[in-house]
């Protein structure tokens, strides 16, 4: 049913997803004192976007984790199957970052003068997602255990 614990924990998953569509992810500094901001779809320096195509599978991974939250709230009938979608999407969590610090291996070379990247404070909201997801595992599991 939808008014179940773990369609809380998954509803505030999606929440904090949806919000790292809309702000910056990190900021990358360069020598000559430019700065790009990482977000969604592209680094912008400014208005001009850079290195679309690089940044291009975090965005298709972070489409991915936010479809499949949706549909494993929807999926409250099928247990199993909603358990199993929120331990892949945790697995794809994680693999959201390791995607991530290798797009960023694949910008530096790009550039001959890069300082650093600061990560932002959103990019920790993927992490907080695995947590709420593990929680609602668990959920779910009580939940099946009691219908059996």
């Amino acid at each position: 049913m939808l008014q179940r614990i773990q369609t809380l924990y998954l509803t505030a998953s999606f929440l904090l997803l949806m919000v790292m569509f809309f702000v910056p992810l990190a900021t990358i500094s360069l020598e000559n004192g430019g700065e790009y901001v990482w977000r969604f779809t592209s680094a912008f320096s400014g208005e001009t976007p850079f290195m679309k195509a690089i940044i291009w599978p975090v965005s298709i991974m972070m489409i991915i984790e936010a479809f499949l939250v949706f549909a494993a709230i929807f999926l409250y009938t099928n247990r199993p199957l909603q358990m199993r979608l929120c331990l892949y999407n945790m697995i794809l969590m994680v693999l959201f970052y390791v995607v991530f610090f290798l797009s960023y291996w694949f910008i530096k070379p790009s550039f001959e003068m890069v300082v650093s990247i600061r990560p932002s404070l959103f990019l920790s909201f993927s992490i907080i997602a695995v947590i709420l997801h593990y929680l609602a595992i668990r959920a779910i599991g009580k939940d099946e255990a009691l219908v059996r």
